[in-house]
């Protein structure tokens, strides 16, 4: 997958990242990670704040 490849190769355990995709295709360890869009509407405000919250921690 391109995700867990990019992601074993580029960054730290303790790294923090989040994977925004309008498809389901992750892995179950990637799920923390993970924000589902829709695809019509796109990123809402909702799944910013997801994203933000991830991020932080």
């Amino acid at each position: 997958m391109e995700f867990s490849s990019w992601i074993a190769d580029n960054l730290q355990d303790e790294d923090r990242y989040v994977i925004i995709d309008d498809e389901y295709v992750i892995q179950d360890s990637q799920l923390p990670h993970f924000i589902l869009t829709n695809p019509y509407d796109g990123i809402t405000a909702d799944l910013v704040n997801k994203a933000i919250k991830i991020l932080n921690g």
